[in-house]
Order: C-alpha cells, then structure tokens, then sequence
C-alpha cells in the first residue's frame, strides 16, 4: 500500500493540471447533478422510518385528516368583548385569506342545530315526554279551561290523595314538587305584583329532570381560557413547506396580520401573540439559523487565525480549503444519486466533513513541509509524505467512513441517511487528498524552496517530557483521564449510576426568550390546554364515545375533545319516530284565547288553597313543609287584599300561567324538528377536524401535565395506548423518535466501535492472525445459529450479534497476534478514554445528551479514532527508542483546534441545543486530543524503548529514501537521536544505521 501512493501521488503532481481538471471536471458534473436533482425535505417527517409502525399510524392519520398542527392565534386582555371584537376582526382577514389559510376557528355557532334539540334527549325521556303530551291532548286541542288555576288545584289536591292511598310514593313525591312549584308561584307573584319579573311558572318542565335541554348549549361560543383573559384563533397553514430559514409563505402573511391588528388595539390593553407546533418550529429554525450563521462567520475567523499561526501562513491553507470544497462537492453529488434529498438533518454533514475531511489535508501538509525542510524536493516530499502516511490517512477515512456507515443500520431513518452521506463524505475527502492536494501544492510550491516555505510548530517542551519520562506521564495521563470518568458515576443504593442523562424536552433546546415558548407556557397555565395531543381514531360515533368515557378516566389525561357534545347521544334510529310523533302533536297546538272566564277568589282562597294547604301541613316530607309554609305565606297576603283587587291579580295571574304553559309548549314545537342531525351542519372548521370524509371520528386527547418531559410523556403514551393501541399523535410522535434517536445514535455507536475496530485489526494484524481472526467469528456465529435451530435467540438482536463477533475476533488476535492487537487497542484509546472523561465533564458541568448534541459522539469517535491511528501508524513505522514527530504533533494540534473552534463558534448561539452541541463537542475534542498526546504517545514511547529492532516496515523497506543523521556511531543513537527529535523528524532507518 505505500507503494502504490507514493506512485499514485508521484503521478498526479507529475501532471497536475490534467489532474486537476479532471477532478474539476468531477466537481462541475456534481453541481449539475445537484442543482437539477437534489430536494430538500424540512419535515421532522422525513426524519422516520416510513416503515415503522408508529409512523404508519400517523400516516394513516393525517391522509385522513390532513396535518392538522394548529398554528395558534392568542388574543389577551382584561376585557372580555374586546377579546371578542379582536378575535372576529383576526377571524375575518385571516379567513378571507384562503390563499394562505384553511379551517381556520375562533368561534362556535351550533345554532342551526336548535331546532332539533328533542333528538338530544334519550328514548326514554322522550316517551315520557310524549306520554305527557297526550295528558295535555285536550288543552292542545284548544280546551285551555282544562289548564285553569281553578281547576288545577282541584287536580293536584285529588291526585294526591289518589296517589297516597294506592302507595306510588314517586307519584307522591311527582305531585308534591308540582304543589312546591305552585306555592312559590303564587307566593312571589303576590308579593310584588306590580314586577312583571315576579312571575315564576308553576309548570313543571315537560322533559326528564335529568336531561334538561337547558344543559345543551347551543349558543355561540368564542374559543377563551375560563376567566375570559386569554381568546384564541386556530388555523391551518395551506403553504406549510419551510425553507432552511423557518418560515414560510402562511406564517409570514399571518405574522403581518397580527401586527398590523395588533398594533390598532395596541392602547386597549390587548396583546397578541402567536404559538403552536408550526410556529415553533419555525421560531426554533429561524433562530439556529441566525445563530449559526454568526457561529460560521467567527469559526471561519477562528480557524483562519489558527491555520495562519499553524502554518505561517495562507496558502496552504486555503489548499487544504479547496480540498475541502472539492470533497464535500463530490459528496453533494453522490447524495443527489445515492438518496436524492437531504433533511434538517443530514444538511448538517458539511459541518461534518468541515470537521474531519480537512483533518486529512492538515496531516498531508504537515508531513509534507517537514519533509521538506528535511532538503527533499518537491515530488519526492510528496512522494514521501503518501508512502509513510498515507496509509494511516486511508486507515482513518476508512474507520470513520465505517463507524458513520454503522448508522445505516439504525431504525431512524434521519440518523441512517446521515450516517450514509457523511461515511461516503469521508471517502470523497480522502480521495481528493490524493487527487486534488497534491496537484495543488505542486502548482503552488513549484518555484519555492525549502527555505521559502513555512515551518510548522514543533511542539518540543511536550516531545521532551514524553522522551525523558514516558511511564510517569502515561501513568499521570491515565489517573487524570480515570479521575474525569470516575466523576461521570455516583452511587446509588450500592450500584454505580452514570449522572449524565438523556434529556428528551425540546423545550430545553429552545433559545430563552422566545415568544411562542413562553405563550405556551403561558397557555397551558392559564388555560389547562395543550399544543401536544394525542389522536384517536372511532369508525362510528358510539365507538368514539365508548373510547371518549375510557380515555377521560385515565389519570394522565386532562381532557378529551371531540364533536360528540354537538350530536345526538342516541341514533336517530332510536329516536326519529318518537320525534316525528311528538312533533305531529305538537303542530296542533291551539291558540291561546284571549280571556278565560273570571275566576272566583273566594272559591280558589277559602275553598281550594285552604284544602291543599291542610293536606300538605299534614304530611312530614320537606317538599310538603316548604309547600305548605309558602302557601300560608301567600293565603295571609292574599287575604289582606280587598277582593277587587284579589279578583284582578289571580285572574292577571292565571294569564300569565296559561302564558307560560303555552310558551312551553311552542318552545317544545320549535326544537322538534324530525330530520336527522348531521355532522354536516355544524361549523366547517369544527367539523374537519374531528371528521374526516372518509367518515372516521377523531377524538384530541390532552395530557393533564407538560409532555414535553420525557417521563410525564411516556406515562400519558402507555396510559393512551392502553385504551387505544392504535393512537398517534404529535406527542407520540415525538415519544417514538425521541426514543428512536437515543437507540439509534446508541446502536449506531456500538456498531461503529465493532467495525473501527475489526478494521483496526485488519489493518494491523498479520496476514495469517489476520484471516483466523476475520473466519473465526464467521464460523462461530454460524454454529450458534445452527445449533439454535428455532426458537427466539439473544443473537437475534443484531447489538448482541456484532458484539459476540467482535469478542471473537479478540480472542483469536490475542491467541495469535497479541502485540498487534494491543496496539490496535491503543489506537482506540483515544476515542474510548477520550469519550469517557467527556461524561465526566459533562456531569460537573451538569450538561446532558439531547437530540442536538447525541451527534457528537459518531464524530468524537471518528475524531478519536483518527488520532490513535496516526500515533500507532507512525510508531510502528520507526525502530529504536519512539517519539511523536512534531509535525505530528502539529497537525493533531491544528487538527483539534481548527474543529474546537468551528463548534465552540456554537457557544455564543441563543439556541440552547446549539449550545449543547458546541459545548459537548469542545470538550469531547480536548480530552480525545489529550488522551491521544499524552498517554498514548507516552506508552507507545515506553513500549519501544523495550521492543527489539525490527525494520520489516521501514522506509527503506517500501523503497523511499531514508535520511541519514548528521553523524553515526555504532554506540547507539545517544544525542544524535534528541537531534532528530528536535529537528521534528525521527529517521527509522537512521536509527537502524546507528544501532
């Protein structure tokens, strides 16, 4: 392999400029690919397996529905009709917007359904309604004398006693709330008969007591919190697509239009502001935009410092720049063929390959000027530089492109695609730095001498320290990094608990100070009401009930809406005839006559009255008493009156009853229409959100508390689908990817750390341990899946599976190739040790995982990774006493610092999950970098002051030059080895020379 690089690399800077324009060439073909075939998806949608169940459901909810997420209009004030009036003003520009808006809701008129309110009662009610009626039937029929106060008394009076001695106590109890109605009556009326008001009807009402068409609210009804200081306007975006900005067409228009009405209520106290999951996700990728788009301007200006003062200048740099664009443009291209789109997601590979691809330039350039300085020419430095690294530069493209391609095979398709891109990424980066860097310096360097180029840093105070001491700075390095990992863990009832969590709220990562996250907050205080609910889907309108009495009883959930108040409890089937017959009676009601004849006050006081009082004073039930006080009341005030004006006020007052019982009558005329009740009369943008025209009924589930949490949100998800397996909904959405995430990103990491480190142990193990360690897990997994036969396996998860493998595999390499192995080991320490002082710090720190910063971890790996190769690779390329090369040294440190200040721009960000990100990533590159350069060099430098020479993999072995010191001695390297190290160059064969 060194071989052919240095060849291929001797080529293309022999022909650069054919070389370049090819690789031009290569470049213009993936724009064009790019710009005519590559899309982009904005939809956390797109970021899910569309063959997963959770997500099949939601699908099949919203081809049914629609995306019904709200954006949410909140009108506050502390008055209520200037509430209303903003609220119908909002209403109707937005609604005279159908070009921006759909569905949109602020106010419930369900008046049209009032004339059938009789078909809201049950069957029941209704045959007792109809059985009074026909009681009635005479009057009706225009008999109005029947209805007279005269004869009234005398029936309930008569009834009473006939009910008494057959024993119906409910009739009893019937006729004496009647006689309680009737005394009240009269004993108000007669206190002040000159108040119209003071008339109460004696009537009892003609429907059950218990299902009172009073209860059914058909009034017109604004959406208000319950104190009336909060009004809401609901609608449904018709352009819902965001760009990579966060908006979009509808929510821009309608942040115009409530500005523009805001501002005109502005000196009435009344504020408006907008919510809901559109409106925060557009806030959320409106402000991470601004916020990396300041993060990207001081990272370039940090890496550029960093660059200058690493190299001594620009060009070469901006080499490696072009490199980089040269890389990810390919990358572009194979993303357009290979998949097609990108996501919120996976358009963050850029940064990606930004932080390692230019890795591979910066090792490139820094070996190259080294050799340089050495007195090599040009190809020969370039030629040079490809035969003693660029086998370490493949090896790490290669793990890291198969770490990120492990994500492939993730459940979450978002976490797949990118793991896709960016392993292709890697791979393109690594070519261009064959085909395109050395093209580039060789055009660029081609009249410089040594003399005129940079010298790099060469770190010599570190390099002294690990030459001198090397086992106490190893055993220094590796306290240090267990310290950190050691604070990572607490104990808890007797068990070690890691202290670094996985925080699932995307509230957290939310930038402070956003309006539509506070309003929410707000919003759900205020109003008991969230913007997270769940969906349940009934086929028929008695199935959505039974679901809506199960699902209300739950005790995470704080209510259930749905359109079942606006409809018929009972099917028409049950209830249309009794309707119709009802409604045919009534029809025949007669006019009231104009005058009955007179009636006799001393017939209805001594007579009549005075009995039923006696009755009544008799009996020991509280209705009877109460009954019985009141008519004495009225019987002492009717008997001060002179009897003219007795004889006027109890005939004024058997109008105002005959009146009375007339207007119930014409009211139970007016609401028994028989037709049907449809949901298609009531409002459109009630009525689409709850019933889709495929005729299924939508119930809204809302949790009792917050279920952004990830623990209040998994209680209200199992509490759901323990009722209705088949639920969806944002907040189980969100449930299931948040958990798909964490898994995957989990997976992804093991499946990573499997296959970096069977391609470590490809790369350094030899060819016989080599093929026993890569056919010995074949043959064992395959035994244990034989002799398993049938029957649910723990090799049935793929996790378990890679790791059994790979535990193989070890085993054999320790058996028959130990050295190698534990070299691969130490290649590993970094990212391994690196990853676990990172817990460490981040639980001091007290900062947890989360959806934003999880993506850390692939690329601390593949950072990590990268530097244990390099250091393992350089040391098994040298004889004799090792030391870390300073131009080594110098790209691990431009390679560390280049990305720390790329992400940790991100610090200054608003957005918290852009905090988190850089924040994380900071640290992970600081303890990746010191494990690396401090430990790792220093055992590797121990190591080889024990090992025997052995120069099979030498330069000279692989046919490059091999410097020579100044001076030899057969007495070994003495100072003329602190000569070379000094220099930054530790000449293998030199070393052999000398020894």
């Amino acid at each position: 392999m060194p071989r052919a690089l240095s060849a291929l690399v001797g080529v293309v800077a022999s022909y650069p400029r054919v070389t370049l324009f090819l690789a031009a060439a290569i470049v213009v073909a993936a724009a064009g690919i790019t710009a005519t075939g590559l899309k982009f998806k904005t939809s956390r949608a797109d970021l899910i397996d569309p063959t997963a169940d959770f997500h099949q459901r939601w699908t099949h909810y919203v081809e049914r529905f629609g995306d019904q997420n709200d954006i949410v209009v909140v009108v506050e004030g502390n008055r209520p009709a200037a509430i209303r009036s903003v609220l119908d003003e909002l209403g109707g520009r937005i609604e005279a917007d159908d070009r921006h808006f759909r569905n949109t809701l602020y106010r419930i008129d369900p008046s049209s359904l009032r004339s059938k309110g009789l078909q809201y009662l049950s069957p029941h009610s209704l045959e007792g309604l109809a059985s009074q009626l026909e009681v009635y039937s005479p009057v009706l029929e225009g008999n109005w004398k029947r209805a007279g106060l005269q004869l009234y008394i005398q029936n309930l009076s008569h009834f009473l006693r006939k009910a008494d001695r057959a024993g119906r106590t409910e009739d009893v109890q019937n006729l004496l709330g009647q006689c309680q109605l009737l005394a009240n009556s009269l004993d108000l009326f007669f206190r002040d008969p000159g108040d119209p008001s003071s008339f109460v009807s004696p009537w009892p009402q003609l429907v059950d007591g218990g299902e009172r068409l009073a209860g059914l609210d058909l009034s017109v009804r604004y959406l208000m919190n319950r104190k009336e200081t909060m009004g809401f306007l609901i609608t449904m975006p018709t352009i819902v697509n965001q760009d990579f900005s966060g908006s979009s067409a509808s929510i821009r228009r309608l942040r115009q239009i409530v500005d523009a009405v805001g501002r005109e209520h502005e000196s009435a106290g009344i504020r408006i502001g907008l919510t809901g999951i559109p409106i925060l996700e557009s806030d959320e990728m409106s402000r991470s935009q601004r916020d990396m788009s300041w993060a990207t301007l001081l990272s370039f200006a940090g890496v550029a410092a960093i660059l200058l003062i690493g190299f001594r200048g620009l060009r070469h740099p901006m080499l490696a720049m072009l490199m980089l664009l040269a890389g990810i443009a390919w990358t572009i291209g194979f993303t357009t063929l290979a998949i097609g789109h990108l996501t919120i997601l996976t358009i963050s590979f850029a940064a990606l390959l930004a932080g390692l691809g230019i890795d591979f330039a910066i090792h490139f350039l820094s070996r190259y000027l080294a050799l340089r300085h050495e007195g090599k020419d040009l190809i020969n430095a370039l030629r040079g530089t490809a035969g003693t690294i660029g086998t370490g530069i493949l090896t790490c493209a290669a793990t890291t492109a198969l770490a990120f391609g492990a994500a492939s095979f993730t459940s979450f398709l978002g976490v797949a695609e990118l793991g896709v891109i960016s392993g292709a990424g890697i791979v393109c980066c690594a070519l261009a730095v064959f085909f395109v860097l050395p093209p580039l310096i060789a055009l660029a360097d081609r009249k410089r001498t040594a003399t005129n180029l940079p010298r790099p840093l060469q770190a010599r105070a570190l390099r002294w320290v690990t030459r001198e001491v090397p086992w106490p700075l190893a055993l220094a390095g590796l306290c240090v990094a267990i310290g950190c990992l050691g604070a990572a863990f607490e104990w808890t009832g007797g068990r070690p608990k890691l202290r670094v969590r996985y925080d699932g709220n995307l509230l957290h990562m939310q930038a402070r100070g956003v309006e539509s996250v506070e309003l929410q907050d707000r919003l759900f205080r205020e109003s008991d009401s969230s913007l997270l609910y769940a969906v349940s889907l009934a086929s028929n309108p008695a199935e959505a009930r039974r679901l809506q009495e199960r699902l209300a009883a739950l005790p995470s959930v704080g209510k259930v809406e749905d359109i079942l108040d606006f409809l018929p409890a009972y099917p028409a089937s049950e209830t249309q005839l009794l309707v119709q017959a009802i409604h045919a009676r009534l029809s025949r009601l007669a006019p009231l006559p104009a005058q009955l004849a007179n009636v006799n006050p001393g017939d209805i006081g001594d007579q009549q009255l005075e009995t039923l009082h006696t009755a009544l004073s008799s009996r020991s039930e509280p209705a009877a008493k109460q009954a019985a006080a009141s008519l004495d009341r009225f019987l002492d005030t009717f008997a001060a009156l002179p009897v003219q004006q007795q004889s006027l006020l109890i005939n004024g007052y058997q109008q105002a009853m005959l009146r009375a019982l007339h207007g119930q009558f014409a009211h139970l005329l007016a609401i028994s229409n028989p037709v049907p009740v449809s949901a298609d009369e009531l409002p459109a943008g009630l009525r689409s959100r709850f019933l889709s025209p495929q005729g299924d009924w939508l119930l809204r589930v809302f949790p009792r508390e917050q279920v952004w949490d990830e623990t209040a949100l998994a209680t209200f998800v199992e509490e759901v689908r323990s009722v209705d397996a088949e639920a969806t909904g944002t907040p189980l959405q969100n449930y299931e990817a948040a958990v798909q995430i964490r898994d995957s990103y989990l997976h992804a990491g093991i499946y990573a750390f499997v296959v970096v480190f069977g391609a470590l142990l490809v790369d350094f193990l030899r060819p016989v341990p080599r093929l026993l360690a890569l056919a010995s897990p074949l043959l064992v997994m395959g035994f244990a899946f034989w002799i398993r036969r049938s029957g649910p396996s723990v090799l049935d998860q793929p996790v378990v599976a890679a790791g059994m493998a790979l535990a193989v595999a070890v085993a054999v390499s320790a058996v028959f190739d130990f050295r190698n192995l534990s070299l691969a080991c130490l290649a590993l320490l970094p990212p391994v040790l690196g990853g676990g002082m990172l817990l460490g710090l981040m639980a001091l720190l007290r900062v947890d995982f989360n959806p934003a910063n999880m993506i850390v971890l692939p690329l601390i790996l593949g950072i990590g990774v990268d530097y244990g190769v390099v250091l393992v690779h350089e040391y098994r390329a040298s004889d004799g006493p090792f030391c870390v090369a300073g131009s080594t040294v110098n790209a691990l440190l431009l390679t560390s610092t280049t990305t720390m200040a790329g992400f940790g721009s991100m610090l200054i960000a608003a957005h918290q999950g852009l905090v988190s990100l850089g924040l994380v990533l900071l640290l992970g590159i600081v303890c990746v970098l010191f494990v690396a350069l401090v430990p790792v060099s220093a055992l590797l430098t121990g190591i080889s002051l024990t090992r025997r020479t052995d120069s099979r993999e030498s330069p000279a072995r692989i046919g490059l030059p091999s410097p020579r010191p100044p001076s030899a001695s057969a007495a070994g390297p003495g100072p003329h080895f602190r000569d070379w190290v000094d220099a930054g160059t530790v000449p293998p064969a030199a070393i052999v020379t000398e020894r």
